[in-house]
């Protein structure tokens, strides 16, 4: 008898180290939910409190993800080259590329469309910025990214830029692009 009484006390011990580790996991797991659903609910807010500045609503491609796919994708074709910016809200250094980007390509007449990339992560891999850090502006044609310029760069190096992508990109009469 006394043999049955040990067992189901070490049954028993067995059973409560069972329970307080499963507790503790179950704490974990629960505490890394309620992080993922704070973290996720704050990264939406900052992309809905972003309001495109008033001057710069005409360039900025908006709408649904498969809209703004589907115009990335018309523009990184065109054989004549887009240029288009992408962004992070509340960049600093976006806002700097901001004032230089935009008063440069009007006054040569050039479009640089707008992408918020934090508003559309999904169409991340087709702008293909492995390795390239926002803000940036790139330079489409034919469905090939060309060249890019980062935000880090001094003024005369975005005149250089645009006018070595766009100023100099000719059609030849056979239908060849050439820069």
């Amino acid at each position: 008898m006394s043999k049955r009484k040990k067992k189901t006390i070490a049954e028993k011990g067995k059973n409560k180290r069972n329970t307080i580790i499963l507790s503790c996991l179950g704490l974990v797991l629960a505490a890394s939910l309620l992080s993922y659903v704070v973290n996720a609910d704050s990264s939406q807010t900052i992309v809905e409190e972003y309001e495109v500045p008033e001057k710069l609503q005409k360039y900025e491609l908006s709408g649904t993800v498969d809209e703004v796919r589907a115009e990335l994708i018309k523009l990184m074709a065109n054989e004549m080259g887009e240029f288009i910016y992408i962004y992070e809200p509340g960049c600093d250094e976006c806002d700097r590329m901001d004032a230089i980007v935009f008063p440069i390509a009007e006054s040569e007449g050039i479009t640089v469309n707008r992408l918020n990339i934090k508003k559309y992560e999904e169409l991340a891999p087709l702008v293909d910025l492995d390795n390239i850090p926002t803000p940036v502006t790139v330079y489409y044609s034919g469905g090939w990214r060309e060249g890019w310029i980062t935000g880090n760069e001094d003024e005369k190096y975005y005149h250089d830029f645009i006018d070595h992508f766009y100023l100099h990109h000719e059609k030849h009469p056979d239908g060849n692009t050439v820069h």
